[in-house]
Order: structure tokens, then C-alpha cells, then sequence
């Protein structure tokens, strides 16, 4: 019979041989240079990197290409102390021409994707863009700022949760001339099914201010706003405003509409 001592003796270097091994890779990680790592595990993301240094625990790149937009010193660094969770965690920034992305992305065994604290300073046109949604019938003005608390993507790309605010700084449009709106906040929460936007006007020369519901699988859209033209609206945008249907652009109107972000000019609304 196996005596107690003897199998405690077993278990212990058996432990301390784990141990040895989960230093060894550890280590080997941490000094992997970036370059290598990205050979091994890169090359098939749907992204393509220049210049990466450093190593692949704490590194950096020259440009990152993503569809037809290039960005700018990308740079990571990984936070080991979350590895206790199964989730490996990275904290990363990198620059757009004219902008900046920022934030925190984790995974874990399930491949799901978890984004927190992400800062996107942005042109609206490169966000349209990334989005796919660059052929809108008008061109659309000013900077995207958003900060997103809590994003969840699953790992066939469903979103599955998001918590966060966007705005829109200088925003206006081009027709046949350009017209200026203003900024506007919009609290954004919700998943795949159901997104619910609370929307305010923030130094703008239209009053928008109200719900707003999109159903992200479909592309519906549906909302209750107050929208009104104050002092120092360009004279073009209440034009505009009694084209699509308001014949007081001036009052407060409360407006509900609904339409579909695939047919802009389709949406319809009641003004009451």
C-alpha cells in the first residue's frame, strides 16, 4: 500500500513541474517578438499590419489596414493579471488620420468579444465608412465621439449586448448646400434585437430631443422627438424642414416616425 507521504512527495513535484511549464510559457509569450507572433496567429484576422515591434505581450505597429482604412501606431499591451479569469485582455489605442480609437477588448474560451471604456474620435464620413454605409444620398458632416462602456460580441459576430454615448460634434449635411446643425448626445443601450436611444441636442440650431428604437437585423427604425428650428437656423435647413413635412419648423413639433436606414427618403411620420 502506497504510503500518505509518498504520495504527497508525487503531487508536489508534479505541481512544481506545472509550475515550471506555466512559467516557461509564460515567459516565451512575454518575449515573443510581435513580428513572430503575428506570422503564427495573425494572419488570418481581417486585418493586416505593417512594422509590428516590440513583443507580443507589449507592443506596437506602424499601420494597421482594415477594409480600405489605414490607422496609425497601433499599440497594445496585455494585462496578465486577468488570465486568472480565462479571459485574455488587452489594452489598445492606435490613430485615424484625423482621429483616435482607444479602449480595452477581452476574450475568453467561448471566443466571444468584450469591449470596455472604448473612445472613438472620428469623422462621421470614416464611421459611415467603416460601417459600410458610405453611399447615403447626402453627405453627411462633423465628428463622431463616442465613449462605449460595455460592448458584447458573440463569436459568430451577434451583438449581444452595448451600453454607451454617442455624439455627434458639428454635425450637418450636404444637398445642394451645406447646412449646419449643431452637436447632439444619444444614450445608447441594447442587443441584437432591440437598440433604445435617448437623444438630446446639445449647442444646435435644431432641437431634436427625444426616444428612438432600432431594430439592428432589419434596419427599422421608429421614434417620438420634439424637432424645432431656434435662432440661428441657416435658412436652407428650415426649407428642408417644410420639404420633409413640417410646416412650422419654428414650433415644437412632436414628431413620430418610422422608416427603414436602408431607404432614407422612405420614412414617414405623424406631427402632432
Amino acid at each position: 500500500m502506497e504510503r500518505p507521504d509518498s504520495r504527497r512527495q508525487r503531487q508536489l513535484v508534479a505541481g512544481l513541474v506545472l509550475l515550471g511549464l506555466l512559467s516557461f510559457l509564460i515567459a516565451l509569450i512575454v518575449r515573443l517578438p510581435a513580428a513572430q507572433a503575428w506570422q503564427w496567429f495573425g494572419q488570418d484576422l481581417p486585418v493586416r499590419l505593417e512594422g509590428p515591434s516590440g513583443s507580443a505581450w507589449n507592443g506596437r505597429a506602424a499601420r494597421l489596414h482594415y477594409q480600405d482604412e489605414v490607422f496609425h501606431d497601433l499599440r497594445w499591451r496585455f494585462l496578465p493579471a486577468r488570465l486568472l479569469s480565462a479571459r485574455a485582455t488587452v489594452d489598445f489605442s492606435l490613430r485615424a488620420e484625423q482621429g483616435r480609437i482607444q479602449g480595452r477588448a477581452s476574450s475568453g474560451p467561448r471566443r466571444d468579444l468584450q469591449l470596455q471604456d472604448l473612445r472613438a474620435d472620428l469623422p462621421v464620413a470614416q464611421v459611415l465608412r467603416l460601417a459600410d454605409q458610405g453611399r447615403l444620398p447626402v453627405d453627411v458632416d462633423g465628428r463622431f465621439d463616442a465613449f462605449l462602456e460595455h460592448v458584447r460580441i458573440d463569436a459568430d459576430g451577434s451583438l449581444r449586448e452595448i451600453r454607451g454615448l454617442l455624439n455627434w460634434i458639428e454635425g450637418g449635411f450636404t444637398l445642394a448646400d451645406p447646412v449646419e446643425l449643431g452637436s447632439y448626445a444619444l444614450r445608447i443601450e441594447g442587443d441584437q434585437d432591440r437598440l433604445q436611444g435617448q437623444l438630446q441636442d446639445i449647442e444646435a440650431v435644431l432641437r431634436l430631443e427625444g426616444e428612438i428604437t432600432l431594430l439592428p437585423g432589419s434596419g427599422d427604425i421608429r421614434g417620438e422627438i420634439i424637432m424645432q428650428a431656434l435662432d440661428g437656423a441657416d435658412p436652407a435647413l428650415i426649407e428642408n424642414m417644410r420639404f420633409a413635412g413640417l410646416p412650422e419648423p419654428t414650433a415644437e413639433n412632436q414628431v413620430r416616425f418610422q422608416g427603414n436606414l436602408a431607404d432614407p427618403f422612405g420614412f414617414r411620420g405623424d406631427i402632432q
